[in-house]
C-alpha cells in the first residue's frame, strides 16, 4: 500500500511528530543481531542479568534558533530552520549512517511544504577517524554506498536516489577536512527521484558486503 502523505500545513502535529521521531531515532543504541541473540540465548541458561555492549553513535544536536518555551515561541534566522546531528565514527557501530541518509529522504518526500514555508534543513556530520582523514583515497560512508549501488543488483534500487545528489532535489553531500557532511531541505524533497522497491534484508545485506569490502582495503594497505 502507498504510504500516506502529510501536509504540513493542515497536519503540523503529524510533521512534528516524524520529525521528532527521526530526530532522536539517531539517539538509540543498536546492537549485532547475532549478538543479541547469544545473550538472550545465555540468559535462558544462566542466572543474572545479560549485559549487551550498546554504543550511542549522536554525540549531540545543534540548532539555530531559540526557544522561549515560557511563551511558546521560537525566533530562527532568515535563512531558515537547521537541525545539526554531530555524531562519532561509523566503524565502531552497527549504524550505517549512509542507508539512514537515504531512508530519511523518503521519509520526508511524503510531507508537503507551502511555498511560504521558511526553508528547514537537516544536516549529519559523520567525523572520520585520523586514519581515514590522512588516506584521501580511503572511502566514505557515502562513496562506499554508492560503489554497493553500482556494483550489486542489491544496491541498484538507490540509483536515483543518487542522481537526485547532482541536482536540485534537496539533498547533498560534501567532504570538509576531517567532516562527512550530509544535507537534507525538506522543503526541496518534492523533486526527489522515486526508488524502485528495496530488496528483503537491504540494511544486513549491505552491512556485509561494506564489512568485506573494508576487509580488502585494510589488506592493501
Amino acid at each position: 500500500a502507498p504510504i500516506a502523505s502529510i501536509s504540513s500545513k493542515d497536519e503540523p502535529i503529524s510533521f512534528l511528530l516524524l520529525l521528532c521521531d527521526k530526530l532522536q531515532e539517531w539517539g538509540r543504541p543498536r546492537v549485532e543481531l547475532s549478538d543479541l541473540t547469544e545473550r538472550i540465548s545465555s540468559s535462558m541458561h544462566y542466572s543474572g542479568i545479560a549485559k549487551l555492549d550498546l554504543k550511542k553513535i549522536v554525540t549531540h544536536l545543534e540548532i539555530n534558533f531559540n526557544i522561549d518555551v515560557k511563551n511558546k515561541k521560537f525566533t530562527h534566522k532568515n535563512s531558515g530552520m537547521n537541525f545539526t546531528l554531530k555524531y562519532g565514527e561509523s566503524k565502531n557501530t552497527t549504524v550505517e549512517p549512509a542507508i539512514i541518509w537515504a531512508e530519511l529522504s523518503y521519509d520526508f518526500k511524503r510531507v508537503s511544504f507551502p511555498d511560504s514555508m521558511i526553508p528547514i534543513r537537516l544536516e549529519f556530520i559523520h567525523k572520520f577517524s585520523k586514519a581515514d582523514a590522512d588516506d584521501k583515497w580511503y572511502p566514505n560512508e557515502f562513496e562506499l554506498m554508492q560503489e554497493f549501488a553500482l556494483t550489486t543488483d542489491a544496491g541498484s534500487c538507490l540509483i536515483p536516489w543518487f542522481d537526485s545528489t547532482k541536482d536540485n532535489s534537496g539533498i547533498n553531500h560534501e567532504v570538509k577536512e576531517n567532516e562527512e557532511i550530509f544535507k537534507i531541505e525538506l522543503n526541496k524533497l518534492k523533486n526527489l527521484k522515486e526508488l524502485t522497491k528495496m530488496p528483503a534484508k537491504f540494511y544486513e545485506t549491505y552491512s556485509t558486503w561494506k564489512k568485506e569490502k573494508i576487509k580488502k582495503i585494510q589488506e592493501r594497505i
